[in-house]
């Protein structure tokens, strides 16, 4: 499968994130997230709800996202850990303009920072 769509839409009142992927590329998702000290990929996958999965592979795939969380990272350079920080400092700013343009998605953009 090389097909991919991911998106957003709010459907009474609650964001609805989905996206489509074969599980190869999941899994590449998952390396390169724990190569450069992320976790987006893995918490979607821990934190989801699965509405169907006729073949199985969905809930593998949420398995191996609790184990890529359960790795230890190396130690990171100093470069990488201003590049973290200044992160840290662009989620707040994007929360901030949520809140100041009383966007729909605030509050998941909130606890999605928060987490």
């Amino acid at each position: 499968m090389t097909w991919q769509e991911r998106g957003n839409q709010i459907i009474d009142g609650f964001l609805i994130e989905y996206f489509a992927n074969p599980s190869g590329q999941i899994r590449r998702y998952f390396q390169d997230d724990f190569n450069k000290h992320r976790t987006m990929a893995m918490v979607q996958f821990q934190t989801g709800h699965i509405l169907f999965d006729y073949t199985g592979i969905i809930n593998e795939l949420k398995i191996e996202a609790y184990a890529w969380l359960e790795k230890n990272y190396e130690t990171i350079n100093k470069t990488m850990l201003e590049i973290k920080k200044y992160g840290l400092w662009d989620m707040l700013d994007n929360v901030k303009y949520c809140y100041e343009q009383k966007r729909g998605d605030f509050i998941c953009v909130y606890h999605n920072s928060l987490s």
